[in-house]
Parts: structure tokens; sequence; C-alpha cells
């Protein structure tokens, strides 16, 4: 298989810790070539490595994000508060937390993805009246 220059040639189906181990190898051989560790790659070489540690780190990181706002719901359900869920998030303020959770819940239901009793429920938890623990 040729390496990738796009996120879009990262085949759907490899599991996120295989997308791990591909940026991690690509980015690490960069690296050592830019602090002369092991032999030294060609510009041809450092090229290819690039552009697959930046096809497999976009990919990486939006299949990580990709459930971001499903889990994020789960947490409220199970008692976290809209501010502990922003802070597990990098710091999002709640007001944000509860306008994208409104936000994505919307999108979702008009995708046909999210019936309209999960919507209300998503809005329900993003107005902070959280599940129980």
């Amino acid at each position: 298989m040729s390496l990738p220059t796009r996120p879009g040639d990262v085949p759907l189906n490899v599991p996120l810790r295989d997308l791990a181990v591909a940026y991690d190898c690509h980015a690490l051989r960069i690296l050592w070539h830019r602090h002369g560790i092991g032999d030294p790659l060609t510009a041809e070489q450092r090229l290819d490595h690039a552009l697959a540690a930046l096809a497999y780190q976009h990919a990486l990181a939006e299949r990580v994000l990709h459930s971001r706002w499903s889990i994020a719901t789960d947490a409220l359900a199970a008692g976290a508060t809209l501010d502990t869920v922003g802070d597990a998030m990098g710091g999002l303020e709640a007001d944000t937390v509860s306008h994208v959770l409104r936000w994505w819940a919307n999108d979702q239901h008009q995708e046909g993805l999210m019936d309209d009793a999960r919507r209300d429920e998503v809005r329900r938890l993003a107005d902070g009246q959280g599940g129980a623990r």
C-alpha cells in the first residue's frame, strides 16, 4: 500500500490504535531526521513521511472527535454537569457545551440519525437537567 497523502486515503476500517501507531512512526522518523538520529532521509523520503504523518494525524483526530457530542450526552445522562463536561472537553464553557449539544441534536435529528425522543432528551440535558448518578 502506498503512503497516504490525504486523510481520505486512509481506509475507514483502520482501527484507531493502528492510526496512532502509523502517525507516530512517520512523525518520529521526521523528528529523528531533524535531530540527526539514524539514517538521514532524502528530500523525497521526508516529503513522504511528512505527508503521511499529516494524513494519519488528521484522520485520527477526525475519527476520535467524531463521537464527542454523543459521549458528552452520555456523561450528562450519567450525572455530569455542563461545567464538568466542558472541562473534560478542554475547557469549554458550560454555555458553549449547551449550545453545541442543542445544535448537534437538531442536526442529527434533521439527518434522520436521531428520533424525536432522543433529541428531546439531549435538549433536556443541554438545559442542565442532568441524569441520575
